[in-house]
């Protein structure tokens, strides 16, 4: 079943085509595809390429998808004098998805141009000669901020084994053993996603140098809108909780199990002394 499109008035449309409105899908791969146009690389957190695809405005799907991606994001550049298919892109394509958790498109003006953003979508509309720099900036910003979204969505599904593990991680029991070998895995686990956080969040925190200075504004203009400032902090905190639970948990377990072990040897080591004296005091008297 295909996906509907985005309508816009034949009149918007006509015009758009004569003021060259362009359109464009943003892909995100560990590899670049063969022929792919590569418009970026990156190498934090992890290594990928942004890919440029050009598509016609009626490939435009009319509903933001649910759950947002993170691996692409669609690009529509008007120029300023396309209002009405502005208008009417600003109305419809870039609508929320109907999800109480998705948050709303932000908005602002940089420099004469009118930007729109929102999780997969961009809408920008003023002078085509400004574009280049709002969509480096773009691609920049949407590959780090889907980072930022898989990571808290990765938060989101731990914290509630964490939740569950707080019992084990205070009352350690030897009934609960079977459980051991999970709660050290997941250590390990929250401390790869601690490393991975630390390569992420200098990347949302200053625009890369190696972007021009007007993609560089843009790019600090979205992450002041967006608050991935605040999101960070945040995604850091709820990290810190369970590494807390689960390192604290990790510790009682190694000194339980070198008690318990420690009184085993105990045990072994006079049971080998009563044999010894039995088999001494055997010895004493002649058969």
């Amino acid at each position: 079943m295909t996906k509907p499109s985005a309508q816009v008035s034949s009149a918007g449309i006509a015009a758009g085509r004569r003021q060259a409105i362009v359109a464009k899908r943003i892909r995100f791969f560990p590899q670049p595809p063969p022929g792919a146009k590569v418009l970026r690389t990156f190498q934090q957190p992890r290594p990928c390429v942004a890919v440029e695809e050009a598509i016609e405005l009626a490939e435009l799907p009319a509903q933001s998808a649910w759950p947002e991606p993170v691996d692409q994001f669609t690009a529509v550049l008007i120029p300023r004098e396309a209002v009405p298919a502005g208008r009417k892109l600003s109305e419809d394509w870039m609508a929320a998805p109907d999800n109480c958790e998705a948050v709303s498109t932000i908005a602002f003006a940089w420099n004469g141009q009118k930007i729109q953003w929102r999780p997969g979508r961009l809408l920008a509309q003023g002078s085509p000669e400004a574009f280049e720099g709002i969509l480096q900036a773009v691609v920049d910003f949407a590959f780090y901020e889907g980072e930022l979204r898989t990571f808290e969505l990765e938060i989101n599904r731990r914290e509630a084994q964490a939740q569950a593990d707080v019992r084990l991680a205070h009352r350690i029991r030897f009934s609960d053993r079977k459980h051991w070998r999970r709660i050290g895995e997941m250590i390990e686990h929250f401390y790869l996603m601690r490393l991975a956080y630390a390569r992420l969040e200098p990347q949302l925190t200053i625009a890369s140098r190696t972007l021009p200075d007007d993609a560089r504004e843009v790019m600090s203009r979205l992450m002041d809108e967006t608050e991935v400032s605040d999101r960070l902090e945040g995604a850091s905190n709820r990290l810190e909780a369970c590494e807390d639970i689960y390192e604290g948990a990790n510790d009682r377990i190694a000194e339980y199990r070198w008690y318990i072990e420690g009184h085993w040897l105990e045990i072994i080591i006079i049971a080998i002394l009563m044999a010894e004296i039995g088999l001494h005091v055997i010895g004493m008297f002649p058969l």
